[in-house]
């Protein structure tokens, strides 16, 4: 125990006896109306112990409270009115990969944090701040922090400041996300299943309605003579044609495109942005290189139509549009809008002359 230790922890252990001594000067400076010196003497040592005494107390709360916020497993940074940092502990280092110097004077949005000054510009009148954020630190990790503002007035021609913490949430978030695709992805082809599906296109179908205009495109595609396949080869076997063609479609389609399994042999692909001969085009294409990349070399069908703002409308469209190109010999697309194959060959004819 060091001396100063000892001496404060002894102030402390005599704090009763200083209000004793405060109480007993003002009692008798005042009720018995002897208004000697040595009774206003009394009186002001006193007072002037205990007001020291309450320095030692907040200095002691201070260094408590810093010493909590250092060594704290969640992320406490402290901004000046100007949003540069004037502290940030370990915890917070660790998460960003930068020291507290490296970070000490500097604007959290240089390390990837711009969202802050935007939390913070609209805390307005309310002095906290709860939500979200998700930055990338400078090993590359993409994070999700659960984080909490609270601006505090300090007064006295002191400068506001901002108390920041964070809490590191990112393993949770990335469970609740590989759970979410476990309940929303088919488990033999890794698409999306039928209960995506039904909330995307639902989805597409309210900004139809609310604009009036659609520009999304909805294609149902189907493996021709799948029973035949089962039949002849076996259901394993069959099992592994749907892997495959999942697997293919998903390749061959954008990020943006929603590719479902919504039936046995049968997909689903919403394309937005994508107006019916675009479509038409992409889904051509996909069906000439299924048939050549496939093993057994199967062939498809499809139908597509744009999707406006019925659900059922949309799909009994593109389904009526599935069953022409079936019963036109398979192997091919139709559209609901009657833009065919023979004006695909037409203009990749023209594009070689």
């Amino acid at each position: 125990m060091n001396a100063r230790k000892f001496t404060n922890d002894t102030k402390r252990k005599l704090l009763p006896f200083v209000y004793l001594l405060t109480l007993t000067g003002w009692g008798i400076y005042t009720l018995t109306h002897d208004y000697s010196w040595q009774a206003l003497l009394l009186f002001v040592i006193g007072l002037l112990m205990v007001l020291r005494n309450y320095h030692l107390e907040s200095e002691r709360i201070d260094e408590k409270i810093a010493s909590i916020a250092a060594h704290s497993v969640i992320g406490v940074v402290i901004l000046n009115q100007n949003l540069r940092v004037d502290f940030a502990n370990k915890s917070f280092s660790k998460l960003t990969g930068h020291t507290a110097k490296q970070l000490n004077g500097e604007d959290l949005k240089k390390y990837g944090f711009s969202c802050l000054n935007d939390a913070i510009a609209k805390l307005g009148a309310k002095a906290n701040w709860k939500g979200e954020i998700k930055v990338t630190n400078r090993f590359g990790d993409h994070l999700t922090l659960d984080t909490h503002i609270t601006h505090y007035e300090m007064g006295m021609g002191m400068s506001d400041r901002y108390v920041l913490s964070f809490r590191d949430i990112s393993h949770r978030v990335r469970l609740e996300n590989k759970l979410k695709n476990l309940a929303e992805k088919d488990p033999l082809t890794g698409c999306w299943n039928r209960r995506r599906f039904d909330k995307e296109i639902a989805r597409h179908a309210s900004i139809a309605d609310r604009y009036a205009v659609s520009n999304t495109t909805l294609a149902i595609i189907d493996i021709d003579h799948f029973k035949q396949i089962n039949d002849k080869h076996g259901h394993d076997v069959g099992d592994e044609v749907i892997k495959e063609l999942g697997e293919l479609m998903q390749a061959q389609c954008r990020e943006t495109d929603i590719v479902a399994r919504v039936g046995g042999e049968e997909f689903a692909i919403i394309m937005p942005e994508t107006n019916n001969r675009n479509a038409f085009e992409a889904i051509y294409r996909l069906k000439e290189i299924i048939q050549s990349k496939s093993v057994l070399g199967i062939t498809i069908s499809g139908g597509i139509t744009t999707i406006n703002r019925s659900v059922e409308q949309s799909y009994r469209r593109a389904d009526k549009a599935l069953y022409r190109a079936k019963t036109l010999g398979r192997n091919r697309v139709c559209s609901s809008d009657g833009y065919s194959e023979h004006i695909v060959h037409t203009k990749r004819a023209k594009a070689f002359m």
